[in-house]
C-alpha cells in the first residue's frame, strides 16, 4: 500500500488493475484511483491480454483497434 499511496500522491490520474481469483476489499483503492479495473484471474496469459487491449494496439487481423473478446459464464 505504501508504492500505492506514494503514486496517488503524485496528482496523476491513477488507472488501478487488479488481478485476482476471489473476491478483495477494495475499498482504499478506490478512494484514491481514477478508475478502478478488478480482471478475474486469466491465467498464464490474462495480464498480457490486458495490456494489449488497454493500450489499443492494432488487432493481429490488420484493423486498427483491438478488440478484447469476453464470454460470460453458462449455467451448469
Amino acid at each position: 500500500m505504501r508504492l500505492f499511496a506514494a503514486l496517488a500522491a503524485l496528482g496523476k490520474p491513477l488507472v488501478t488493475v487488479v488481478f485476482a481469483g476471489r473476491p478483495l476489499s477494495l475499498a482504499a483503492l478506490s478512494k484514491q484511483s481514477d478508475a478502478l479495473l478488478y480482471a478475474w484471474h486469466g491465467g498464464v496469459g490474462g495480464p498480457e491480454g490486458w495490456r494489449i487491449c488497454s493500450l489499443a494496439r492494432p488487432s493481429l487481423r490488420g484493423g486498427s483497434r483491438s478488440r478484447c473478446p469476453a464470454m460470460a459464464p453458462r449455467p451448469p
